[in-house]
This record gives structure tokens, sequence and C-alpha cells, in this order.
């Protein structure tokens, strides 16, 4: 039986990195697009239509990822296909008011965060976050994408206008100095941190360290509190693979994002870590050749 690797996206380093790992152990893998697959609810069941089921399905659904892009990872649990990450799992880290609200509630530091109506003051974010610089954030993106950096209060005005004509909740959050243009990416693959990598932005004057806007990534070996704190907030959103975010303060590490889609470009090891888990979960080990061991 083959494994689908669920993406709407037509070019994708991580969709080529997982496809080719999948190559090297033998295993049969394609990519499905959603909008390229046929689902029918009639006397027959609610399944996909002339579509041989997998045996797992692998999902890279990103925020760029529309509505019905998703509806097919419903489908595949109704047709009883074991399927990572879940539905309601992908549709919870999309939005970042809601993972932060879900993190908060199970215990998981995350950084000072306002979430913003028209009824807005100076007094009051600084009350919450401090002073500025702040960090605004769109409820919505990913890659650094809706999150932006506000040196001043006539410009966290002007930003704030800007982005509501976006629509969707907008955050504020505390400007943590101390990490700026740096973060811990850890990969957490079935409860467990399998690796991690530090991203340092290339621009001392960038404040965001996605390696899309040009980070660096070194593999490093996580501290135990990273490890634990990584492990709550994905257990926290019911995620079975998941790349967490952490930046480092005073007072130990925060979340600042969880992926349920996360890249694989910061560590060599992440794409190996993830087939290892399909492997020995869903797919029985006798299916490959054994791999290399992987180190963390």
């Amino acid at each position: 039986m083959s494994v689908w690797l669920l993406s709407h996206l037509d070019s994708s380093p991580g969709n080529r990195l997982f496809l080719e790992e999948a190559s090297h152990r033998d295993v049969e893998a394609f990519q499905m697009k959603p909008s390229e697959l046929c689902w029918s609810a009639s006397a027959q069941g609610l399944g996909f239509v002339d579509a041989e089921l997998p045996k797992v399905i692998f999902t890279r659904l990103g925020s760029s990822a529309s509505e019905a892009d998703l509806l097919t990872v419903r489908v595949a649990e109704a047709a009883g296909v074991p399927v990572l990450n879940s539905y309601s799992a992908l549709r919870l880290c999309r939005d970042k008011a809601k993972t932060y609200l879900c993190l908060k509630q199970n215990g998981v530091p995350i950084p000072d965060t306002l979430w913003l109506s028209s009824r807005w003051s100076p007094e009051l974010i600084e009350r919450h976050c401090g002073p500025p610089p702040h960090i605004v954030k769109l409820s919505q993106g990913t890659q650094g994408q809706g999150v932006m950096l506000s040196e001043s209060w006539r410009s966290l005005t002007s930003l704030l206008e800007a982005m509501r004509m976006l629509g969707g909740q907008v955050l504020i959050q505390r400007f943590l100095a101390e990490s700026q243009g740096r973060d811990t990416r850890v990969l957490v693959v079935g409860g467990k941190v399998r690796g991690a990598a530090i991203r340092q932005a290339r621009d001392p004057d960038e404040f965001r360290s996605n390696l899309h806007l040009g980070g660096q990534a070194t593999v490093v070996r996580p501290s135990e509190r990273q490890v634990e704190v990584a492990e709550a907030a994905v257990a926290s959103l019911g995620l079975e693979v998941a790349g967490v975010d952490l930046l480092e303060t005073s007072k130990g590490p925060v979340v600042v994002e969880v992926n349920g889609s996360p890249g694989y470009e910061a560590s060599p090891f992440f794409v190996k870590h993830i087939w290892d888990y399909l492997q020995d979960r869903y797919l029985g080990r006798e299916t490959f050749r054994q791999p290399e061991p992987r180190p963390i």
C-alpha cells in the first residue's frame, strides 16, 4: 500500500524532501492535490471516488490551503485512513488567536499577548505588553507573513488601521529584545521531540528568523525545558507532527508558533525522523530497508 502526501502546493522544498526520502526507502509515495480528488457521500458510504486508498496520509496543508482543501482530510478520516495531522488539529493551529488561547489555557508559556478590539488605547497595550516596540500579528499567516514590528505608537496606529482592512483578529505581543532575529525550531513527532535547530536572521535588523526570509539554521540538541515546553504545546493542540518555534527569555522558553505543516529545511534530519515514525507507527518496519540511526 502507498503513502499519500496530501498537499495543495505545486512547488515546495518540503514536499520534494518528503518524496525523495520515500524513494530512498523504496516506498510508494505520491503527492495528491486536494483539488484533484473527487469524493462522494452516497448509499455506498463517504469516501473518495476512483482513488485507491493509501495506508496512511501525511498532510502538508498550511495556512494558504483553503477550507475545501482541508475537507479532504475529513473525508479521509471518515473513510478510515490514518491522517497526520487531523482535520480538527489543523484547523486549530492555522489560527494564531485560537492557538495562543489554547496554549495559555493548558499552561504552555507564550509571550504576553493582547487580543485587540476596536477600543484599544496605548495605555491598555502598555499595561499588558509593555511600551514600544511591539510584535503585531494577524491571526492567519505563515512563514513570517502577517507578522510585523511596530516601533512607535504612531506606527502602531497606522499598522492597525491597515491590518483591520485585511480582516481577522489582530494580536499584539510583547517584544522580546533578547531573542530578536533568533529562535529555535523544534520538531515534535508522535508526542516526542525528535530534533531541533536554531534559526538566525541574516540581517541584524530583521526580527524574524524564518528560512524563507533568508534566515540560517544550525542543528542543536534542545534543552530539557525546551523539550518539555514543545511537547506540551503540541499535546495541547492535538497534533501528531508539528514544528514548534521557541524564543528564549530570562524566564525560559516561550512558544511563538506551532506549525502543523512544518518545513524540513532547518535540519537534514527532520524529514528522516518523520519517515522513521511513519515506518514504526503505520507501515511496519519490514516494509523498508533499515534506516541509519538518526541523531536528535
